[in-house]
């Protein structure tokens, strides 16, 4: 486990902890947070232990697809019981960020009394406690409180153009010399109809600012409020961090866009100098920092932790691996991620080449497996693999048979496959002959073709006497053989006077 914060040489302990207390006392109010994250691996250790610091019982994150590890220590976090992850890709015309807000509302809200969406570069900042105790002086004054409009405080680079280690609350103290009208809202859960992006639509009870006091709303825009202040709690937006992360950051596209847009790289120019100097996020720094080692130490804890992924074939008939330091007995779950779009999480509950695998199969699902990426769950380490139809046909045969032995169908088509040109069929013959015991048959073809590609005509009986020993088998082997058009295979039973026709009128004279 590597973030920007262990980068500055601090030593690491193998030794296992205990799971994280709840960070909600019992019989407080359990506040939940939801936000939508990709390629969030450098910051999203320190925004789950900032949010658990300020009272959130419950964190949940809508993976939204990423390749850079976030991914998987989303997935460890959801292992060790610390996160609520959810595999969140891109749907074509539908913003994946409102989305995944009607779905945490609809499945996950109802477990707690508030809830807030935000993101990733958004941390919710009390003046003093926690956001609990904000809401329950709320209610004391006026029960009829269901939503808080929270204002956003934005924070530019400070004239930093590197990624620096460190903490991004300590990183960056520069920003807007007050709120701006832009708000996040936390909301009862059995009060809100809907969630827009910063605003809630209530079905009952009433909104109020960070000061307790009725918002005034913007008729120029609904969803901001004009008379921001710094109130009780702000939610500190760092909006570009430095010129090099905010470029790295405007190449994905925006989340709360159903077409897929990006960022304008000009937009960083505006808030490199800002006006105010702001620290207090800065100052809870150390509690972050020790919060975030504990994290980092449940991660190191997990029994997964050294497990690697091996994948064998990618096809059409699913995705088959092994796992790399499986104890005997050790539980394992692996995720394999199809596209980009389909997530499966399945168990080793195969054997492949006398070791415990994983299958997940892949027919029929929306998209074909053209290339999938593989991690252990508890593992930080994935690996990517791509289709079988990618790699060089030899190699492909030689693992299967290798690692699966009986899968007489499948080897036998990625045999057809390499008899198409002369070139494939030699490496073919280096092979050796394969065994089917289910389907004697292939196996005496492809030993009449081997013969006949060295030159030997006694291949031509092997494959008649497979079709009067075998006359089912051999007519529908021919018909296959007709289908998939081998080319250079066929060649040889045209040279040896024999056809698909005449294998099938062999096999039906018996």
């Amino acid at each position: 486990m590597r973030s920007l914060i262990t980068r500055l040489g601090r030593p690491r302990s193998a030794r296992p902890v205990p799971s994280l207390p709840p960070p909600v006392p019992e019989g407080g109010l359990r506040i939940g947070v939801c936000a939508i994250a990709r390629n969030e691996r450098d910051y999203l250790l320190e925004w789950v232990a900032w949010h658990r610091l300020a009272g959130f019982a419950g964190i949940h994150v809508y993976d939204n697809v990423s390749d850079d590890g976030t991914s998987e220590v989303l997935a460890a976090l959801d292992a060790a019981g610390v996160v609520h992850r959810t595999h969140w890709p891109r749907r074509e015309g539908v913003p994946p960020q409102r989305h995944a807000y009607q779905h945490f509302l609809e499945n996950h809200a109802g477990r707690y009394d508030w809830v807030l969406v935000c993101d990733l570069d958004e941390f919710v900042v009390p003046r003093t406690g926690t956001v609990e105790e904000f809401i329950r002086r709320g209610l004391e004054r006026d029960p009829s409180i269901t939503a808080f409009a929270l204002p956003w405080l934005v924070f530019g680079s400070g004239g930093q153009e590197e990624q620096r280690a460190g903490l991004v609350v300590e990183r960056f103290t520069n920003c807007a010399e007050k709120p701006g009208p832009s708000v996040k809202t936390v909301v009862r859960s059995d009060a809100v109809l809907a969630m827009r992006t910063h605003v809630a639509d209530l079905m009952w009870g009433r909104y109020a600012d960070n000061r307790y006091e009725s918002p005034r709303w913007s008729d120029r825009m609904p969803i901001d409020v004009v008379d921001a202040v710094d109130g009780e709690v702000l939610v500190h937006h760092y909006f570009t961090k430095s010129r090099a992360e905010w470029t790295r950051r405007r190449q994905l596209p925006k989340a709360d866009r159903a077409a897929v847009a990006h960022r304008d790289l000009a937009m960083f120019e505006k808030y490199v100098q800002l006006p105010r100097q702001e620290d207090r996020a800065a100052r809870m720094a150390d509690a972050v920092r020790q919060e975030v080692r504990r994290l980092e130490q449940v991660l190191d804890a997990s029994p997964a932790r050294e497990l690697v992924p091996v994948v064998h074939s990618v096809s059409r008939d699913g995705v088959i691996g092994t796992v790399e330091g499986l104890r005997p007995g050790q539980d394992c779950r692996v995720r394999v991620v199809i596209g980009d779009v389909v997530e499966r999480v399945v168990t080793c509950d195969r054997l492949v080449d006398g070791r415990p695998a994983f299958l997940a199969a892949t027919k029929w699902q929306e998209v074909p497996p053209t290339e999938v990426r593989v991690s252990v769950v508890g593992s930080l380490r994935s690996v990517t693999a791509p289709n079988d139809s990618r790699r060089k046909r030899r190699d492909v045969l030689a693992t299967v048979r290798r690692v699966m032995p009986a899968a007489e169908e499948k080897i036998f088509t990625l045999s057809l496959e390499l008899a198409r040109t002369e070139q494939g069929m030699r490496q073919l013959a280096a092979l050796g002959p394969a065994t089917f015991d289910k389907y004697p048959w292939y196996g005496s073809l492809l030993e009449g073709l081997t013969a006949l590609h060295h030159g030997d005509p006694a291949g031509r009986e092997v494959v008649l006497a497979a079709a009067r020993t075998h006359p089912r088998g051999c007519r529908q082997m021919a018909e296959k053989l007709a289908e998939k058009e081998v080319g250079y295979a066929l060649d040889l039973l045209r040279d040896a006077g024999l056809s698909t026709t005449t294998l099938a009128a062999a096999a039906a004279s018996v």
